[in-house]
């Protein structure tokens, strides 16, 4: 994992404080955002294995599309995108057609109501679902080891 800086702590250096809680943070976010893409890979339903090697995970600083925001150059904002780059990968976290929309890991569609479709397969959701205690903690305990 990456860190941001290392700063010395000592009473009065607020910038050596924020920096190891920084880099903290973002350790914690990618540890986490692991968890969840290890989870969504084993899940992932596999015929041509194309979906399962396009799931990734991005880890970022700071907030984008935020102009001029009080935000926008924080050290704080930490955010992972856990996600598969395949053109069909909603079809078959969400299923299509009818069996679609009767699947119980339906998304809000829309679905084809005069076409059977195919049944949904949800992997990215469980994985999250399921490591979110995990995911949680692995950003306290990132957290409180770069502050000791």
């Amino acid at each position: 994992m990456a860190a941001i800086a290392s700063v010395k702590f000592t009473r009065g250096n607020t910038a050596g404080l924020l920096a190891k809680v920084a880099s903290g943070l973002y350790d914690g976010v990618a540890t986490a955002a692991k968890l969840v893409e290890d989870e969504a890979i084993a899940r992932c339903p596999v015929d041509t294995g194309a979906l399962v090697s396009s799931i990734g995970t991005e880890v970022t600083r700071g907030i984008q599309n935020v102009s001029n925001g009080p935000l926008a150059d924080s050290l704080f904002a930490v955010s992972a995108r856990i996600a598969p780059h395949t053109d069909y990968a909603a079809y078959v976290e969400f299923g299509t057609g009818e069996r679609g929309a009767s699947s119980a890991g339906a998304g809000p569609g829309p679905y084809a109501s005069n076409w059977k479709g195919q049944v949904a397969q949800p992997y990215m959701r469980p994985a999250l679902d399921n490591n979110r205690d995990a995911a949680e903690e692995a950003i306290k305990s990132a957290v409180r080891d770069a502050l000791s």
